[in-house]
């Protein structure tokens, strides 16, 4: 049970001068903070009078004791704050769930609002999560995603996702990804309803992070979508745009596929040949880097991961290397065990690394978006060719393994 009151207190002592009783009942502990000048919520538990204790009366097997168990209060200032500044605030979209939301004062240099104030503790006693870091949108679609409240965050549903990760809270990987609670409908800005994915904060823990996101797999594209043999001269001009010299004669009278294209592309990157490809890293205290597309040749990709790892401690470095490296190598033993691994091809996933200055460490699978069934087992281990849907996965995991063992 939640009780909520109005107290100020240091000690045991009051703000009015008024002593409070711990072992006073709540009922007349709560009556002895109202009108104070902050507010406490209170979590309460009964359990029966025990006989053998000389200061109570006998137990008739109907009396029952009450035990303040919880007690969090929060300062009065922070409402009296939320209400001048709730007067200018555009309201939050409608929410259809119970949990809370944050809303965080990001001006540069502006003092911490009643909005990330309250946010922790509230956060905090009712999950037992706390934020302790804006959310990061390294890549994908931009919109896609809403920071929550209490260690969670809201991703725009797809039926692929959606389908993935309904699979993966009953498969060996369930601790190698994001958790996921449940779907909420969200109202965007023309009043319709949109699903999102109700998803654990990865961010949740950490003390200015850094993090990287890493693509895998040798393809990011579905097979089904370069099924079409239609030539088109839409995509020739993306072709030569990025790269003049490389379509035929014939091509260039002519246009070219949609698989002829998307193979092209996937060959500008380390996709094709590493079985990966950086996205993004963001170090502590800096903006997010992302113009990897062309960064191909494996030297380059070593270079960029060994930027990703903190320059000036040799003791946090090892530390970060060594805990990511034991991650990846539980990842890969759970890849080979997992049913859902071996029964789907996992299309534009990422693995998320985050470290702190404390040394924690954390890797995890995310972005299932283009994750799909399959009739036929997979080894995830061999080259694709069409019609084999395999995808490479675990090429780019050992890939990755060797050359962070290096860094």
């Amino acid at each position: 049970m939640i009780r909520a009151s109005s107290t100020a207190m240091t000690d045991s002592t009051a703000s009015n001068g008024n002593h409070v009783d711990a072992d006073a009942a709540p009922d007349a502990m709560l009556a002895m903070l109202t009108g104070m000048t902050s507010t406490a919520l209170l979590t309460t538990q009964t359990r029966p009078r025990s006989a053998s204790n000389s200061h109570e009366a006998p137990f008739d097997g109907e009396r029952e004791a009450n035990i303040l168990s919880t007690a969090l209060v929060i300062p009065n200032s922070f409402f009296e704050q939320a209400i001048e500044e709730s007067r200018n605030v555009v309201p939050p979209p409608a929410v259809n769930d119970d949990h809370l939301f944050a809303f965080s004062n990001t001006s540069k240099g502006a003092l911490p609002s009643w909005r990330t104030l309250l946010q922790s503790p509230l956060g905090s006693f009712l999950s037992g999560v706390q934020s302790q870091y804006p959310f990061i949108q390294l890549a994908g679609h931009k919109g896609n995603f809403i920071s929550g409240q209490g260690g969670i965050i809201y991703k725009k549903s797809s039926a692929l996702e959606k389908a993935a990760y309904e699979a993966l809270m009953q498969d060996s990987l369930k601790d190698m990804v994001p958790l996921y609670f449940k779907t909420v409908s969200l109202e965007d800005e023309n009043d319709g309803m949109v699903e999102y994915l109700e998803l654990q904060d990865l961010l949740g823990g950490f003390v200015n992070p850094s993090v990287m996101d890493v693509k895998m797999g040798l393809r990011t594209f579905l097979e089904s979508e370069v099924t079409k043999t239609k030539r088109r001269m839409d995509l020739l001009g993306k072709m030569m745009k990025l790269e003049p010299d490389e379509p035929t004669e014939e091509e260039k009278e002519k246009g070219i596929t949609k698989l002829r294209y998307m193979i092209f592309r996937e060959k500008l990157s380390s996709t094709n040949t590493l079985g990966l490809r950086i996205e993004a890293i963001k170090l502590a205290d800096e903006a997010p880097q992302n113009k990897f597309q062309r960064v191909k040749m494996r030297s380059d990709v070593f270079k960029l991961l060994e930027s990703f790892f903190p320059p000036s401690d040799a003791d946090l470095k090892r530390t970060v290397r060594n805990k990511i490296i034991q991650r990846l190598n539980s990842l890969r033993q759970k890849l080979v065990d997992s049913h859902f691994f071996k029964n789907h091809e996992l299309i534009g996933s990422s693995l998320l690394f985050i470290y702190d200055s404390t040394g924690k460490v954390g890797v995890w699978m995310i972005d299932f978006g283009k994750t799909s069934p399959v009739e036929h087992e997979l080894a995830h281990d061999l080259p694709w060719r069409l019609g084999t849907q395999e995808d490479g996965y675990l090429i780019g995991l050992d890939n990755l393994v060797t050359m962070i063992g290096e860094c």
